[in-house]
Parts: structure tokens; sequence; C-alpha cells
């Protein structure tokens, strides 16, 4: 008897142990997931925290570096970005992800007007002895852009595109390539004006690469990112920066401008400013010397001019004591209806001067042969003044200074103390 009790307690116990097992029929499927990675763009913020809902999957992830790929359901998932420590969220966007597939997630734009786009990138290997890739077009101030992908060297003036009028904010389709060295250069849209120069290229053979172009600040120039598919990311630094003089040297006269012994810019007037040159990105030796006295150089200085980017060397100076000093240009874009404006005092002896908007500071303090850090303003005309920052006594002003919406401007006090006068100066 008591046998047959525990061989009928066994046979009770079957369907309980049954019922707590995971049994995989032939309707069961596993889980996908989609995979993402983040690549941080944001000219204008040192790094970025995204989230998905509540929980913060990138922390801290810097300009121009990715995020890992993380694993998400195949359902509707929304992503916001930060800035690390802040309360506040740049923005958000939601997705709905398929499964397994790999997806690029990219915030950019700016502080001010910051976006994020998803890219589902192609989870297909090119065949042998191939690549593929495709461009993504993240470079805030720019509308449509042209692409061209030849082998090193090759001129583009009788040259179709590769992919046409890029619009801001949007991607190509993949295209296959050979496997090989490649140049790839960046006009705006149908024009044959190089905004971008790679130099040569090596693309391997079966990756996917996805090639972000997006900005360093310049007003005109790009910068381009490559980020291939499940691999690295690494940037492709172009080969073009631009670069503008500004003549603050108040007992000298006219001047030319030299980058490593070739003049960018002649004649330049007192208190004048030139346009931007091109010059190639790296370390250059940056001087100035008079007009009048070609050969005698009058002030120096070593530069590194970033690749993508704008800078603005002035010279300031009385006779026989002459600098030249760097200034890193941002130029991106302001938000619609707005003016971004520095300030600079390229003065050789006046002390610290506080600036004025229309009678309110907006900068204290700001030392000789320093510039202050951008303002976004309302378009509109404005009086502009430095004042002694003890005393509050206006030591320039500038009544009736138009600053046209969607500029961005550099107003400078250059002369001696008891004698200062403006420059003001459109920088785009």
């Amino acid at each position: 008897m008591p046998t047959r009790r525990l061989l009928l307690a066994a046979l009770l116990a079957v369907p309980f142990l049954v019922a707590g097992c995971k049994i995989n029929t032939i309707n069961y499927f596993p889980p996908k997931y989609a995979n993402v990675r983040v690549i941080n763009v944001m000219a204008d913020v040192p790094a970025v925290n995204v989230a998905q809902g509540d929980t913060v999957v990138w922390s801290g992830v810097a300009f121009e570096a990715a995020g890992a790929y993380q694993d998400f359901e195949n359902t509707t998932n929304t992503f916001t970005v930060s800035l690390p420590g802040a309360t506040t969220s740049l923005g958000s966007a939601s997705y709905p992800l398929a499964g397994e597939v790999p997806y690029t997630l990219v915030p950019y734009g700016t502080l001010s007007a910051p976006q994020l786009l998803m890219l589902p990138d192609a989870a297909i290997t090119p065949g042998s002895g191939r690549f593929q890739m495709r461009f993504a077009n993240v470079a805030p101030g720019t509308d449509g852009i042209d692409v061209y992908v030849t082998v090193p060297g090759a001129s583009i003036e009788n040259l179709a595109a590769n992919f046409y009028n890029i619009a801001y904010g949007s991607a190509t389709g993949y295209a296959g390539y050979d496997a090989g060295s490649y140049q790839v250069r960046i006009t705006p849209y149908n024009t044959k004006t190089v905004v971008y120069d790679s130099g040569p290229l090596t693309f391997a053979e079966q990756a996917t690469t996805d090639v972000l172009l997006y900005s360093k600040g310049s007003g005109a120039l790009v910068n381009a990112l490559r980020a291939d598919v499940y691999g690295q990311s690494a940037v492709a630094n172009s080969t073009q920066a631009r670069l503008k003089a500004v003549n603050a040297a108040v007992q000298t006269g006219t001047v030319n401008q030299l980058v490593d012994g070739t003049a960018l810019v002649s004649g330049l007037a007192y208190a004048a400013a030139s346009t931007y040159g091109a010059a190639a990105s790296g370390a250059h030796t940056i001087a100035f010397e008079a007009t009048a006295t070609p050969g005698a150089i009058i002030a120096s200085v070593a530069g590194n001019l970033g690749a993508g980017t704008d800078a603005s060397v002035f010279v300031t100076g009385f006779a026989g004591s002459q600098t030249a000093v760097v200034l890193a240009d941002s130029n991106l874009p302001p938000l619609a209806g707005n003016v971004r404006v520095r300030f600079v005092n390229a003065s050789p002896d006046t002390p610290a001067l506080d600036v004025l908007v229309n009678g309110t500071k907006q900068v204290s303090a700001l030392a000789s042969s320093s510039a202050s850090s951008y303002l976004e303003l309302a378009a509109g005309t404005y009086t502009l003044s430095f004042a002694d920052p003890t005393t509050g006594t206006p030591t320039l002003t500038l009544a009736g200074t138009v600053l046209t919406a969607g500029q961005v401007s550099t107003v400078y006090a250059v002369g001696a103390a008891g004698g200062l006068s403006g420059l003001v100066t459109q920088d785009d």
C-alpha cells in the first residue's frame, strides 16, 4: 500500500514538473533584437547622454565619438538626448525598430537647434572584393550637397556627382565599389566648389560604411566621419580649412598676411578684415608684413588650423611691437530670425573692457587681445558699447549697428587707448 501511494504521488507531480519547464514547440519563436549604436556629431556640445525611455543607455558620448551597439525590442522605442548632468532634455524621437537589424542613431545640429536622425543600416555584407557606403548630410547650414567619389587625384570638373542634392537631415542609399583607395569630395549642390576633401582613403572589402557629413563650426566647410556597420568609427578629417585676416595694428598701415611664407591676403588696410581664404588644415606659421616693406615680418604666430574649421588672425600693437593672435571662429547658423555675435578687445594698450548691448552688460572685463564667447540675439539695430569696468564710462560706442538675421559677426575694438574705433565683420 505504501508503494502504491508513492507511485500515485509521483504521477500527480508530473503535470507540475512539466508546467514549470519551458518547452520549445514548433510554434515557439525566440525573441529577436534590433542593434542600435549612437554617434554624436553635435558641433557645439562636448558630450551627450542618450536614454531609451527613462533609462540612460549611452552616457557621455563625446563629439565625434560612438556609443557601442545595444539591443532593443522590436517595438517603437523612444530615445531622448540630454547634456550630462542636465535636468532637461535637448529632444526626443520615437522609432519602430525591426528585428536583428542594425541602426545608427545620430544626434546632430546645434545646442539651440538639436536634431536626431535614425539610420537603418544594411545588414547584408557586400561580396568578395567589394564594399558599400552611403552618405548622410548632418551639417548645419548646408542645404543640398553633392558627393564625388573618385580615384585619388582625379579632377571633378567634368565629372557627374555620385550623389546629388543630399538635403540636410537626410541620407542616401548604399552604393557598391571595388575595395581600394578613393578620394571623396563634397560640393554645394550643382557647383564645383569643394567644401570637403578627404585626400586618399582606403576602404576594405566587405565593409559597409556610413559616412556622416557634419560641421566643426565652419560657415562653409564640412567634415566627415566613417562608421563601419558592426565595426569601428573614425574621423576622416578634411584637408581644408579657412582663414581670414584682420588689421588692428594702429601705426602700421596696410599689411599682407602670409601662411608658411606664401601671401594669402595682400594690401589689407588698417581697421579692416579680409574675407575667408582657403588654407590647408594642419600646423602653420601665420605672419604679417607691412605692404610697404615686403619680406620684413612684423608679427607671426604658430597656428593649427583644424580640419573643416574657420579661423581669424588679427595683428595688433604699435610700430616695432606688433603681435598676431589666432581666434577660433564658430560660424554655426543662429536660429531663424537671430544673429550670433562675439566681441574682441584688439587694442594694444586698453585695459579690460565691459561690453554692453543696448545698455545692458553682456561681457565683463574682456582682456586685451581676447575674444568673448558668442551671443545669440534677435536680428535688429543695436547700440554696442565698450566701457571701463570700474567706472562704467563708455570708451567706444557703436550706435545704429545693424545685425542681420542669419549672420554671424565679430565686433572688434581697435586702436590706442583714448582713441578706440570699431570694426564689425561678417564671419559666416
